[in-house]
Formats: C-alpha cells, sequence, structure tokens
C-alpha cells in the first residue's frame, strides 16, 4: 500500500519474492538501490517494510524471509521519539527473521544473522551483526551472493 503523497523508488533490478508487503504512509519515502554488482538484489519472500517518514536501502540488498524492516513504532509511546528513518548502505545481507527499527543506521557491506533485532543502532562496515539486541560479532567480513 502506497499512500497519497508517498514516494517509492527503486533505481535499478529489484526483486519482491511472494508475500512481502510494502506499506508507506502519507510523505512517506521507500528509497531502495537496487542491483549493480551481485547478481540480483530483492527480498525472497513474507517481509514486511513499513515506512512512516524514510527508509532508505542501498545498492546489492538481499533479504531473506520473514524479516520486518519499520522506521516507527506506529502508536504513541513514551519513547522521546516514535518515529527515526533507517538506513541500510550497500551491499547489506539481512538473513531470515531479522527485525529492522527505527533509528537503525547499518553501513556497507553487513551480514544481520537470523533472528537478529537491530534498534535505534548503528553500525560500522564490514561486520556481522547478531543477538537481541544487535551486536558486533566479526569485523573484516566478506559476503557475495552467489556461491563460486
Amino acid at each position: 500500500m502506497i499512500s497519497n503523497g508517498s514516494e517509492l523508488s527503486i533505481d535499478g533490478d529489484f526483486i519482491l519474492g511472494n508475500g512481502v508487503k510494502i506499506i508507506i504512509a502519507e510523505k512517506g519515502i521507500l528509497n531502495i538501490g537496487g542491483r549493480k554488482f551481485e547478481s540480483n538484489s530483492g527480498i525472497t519472500a513474507d517481509t514486511i517494510i513499513m515506512v512512516k517518514e524514510k527508509i532508505e536501502i542501498g545498492i546489492d540488498f538481499i533479504c531473506a524471509w520473514n524479516c520486518f524492516i519499520s522506521d516507527s513504532d506506529w502508536h504513541k509511546t513514551d519513547a522521546p521519539q516514535n518515529t527515526i528513518p533507517v538506513k541500510l548502505g550497500n551491499h547489506i545481507w539481512v538473513a531470515s527473521n531479522a527485525m529492522i527499527l527505527k533509528g537503525s543506521n547499518i553501513s556497507d557491506n553487513t551480514i544481520i544473522s537470523s533472528g537478529t533485532i537491530v534498534h535505534n543502532q548503528q553500525f560500522q562496515k564490514n561486520q556481522l551483526l547478531a543477538s537481541i539486541p544487535a551486536k558486533a560479532i566479526r569485523e573484516n567480513i566478506f559476503w557475495s551472493r552467489d556461491l563460486k
């Protein structure tokens, strides 16, 4: 569902698998970089992206099934800010059942392990993230979508 006055931009090839849901609120912005260097970029299946204000996803993004990405609580809470933009850099791999929540800023060439929850956290490039809440468990990683 893309509301009036919202914006969805995809710069290049990007695959949306079965059951992927994208919800962009009025005046919300979702920018996706598409494929540039990897063989594919996209979301496998059953993932939900909900945008209240802004989510940016860089190039060569791959996301497994059953993930959740959102920049908002979607309800009033006692948090100082209920909506904070999310930024995912280039060449990010999100494994199954991960959640990326408001205020998250993840730099290039990062893997987010299965079941990890990233919430209002900042991470440098080339890291493997895991746990609840997310933490860097390895640095200087390399990954490629395709087995060679």
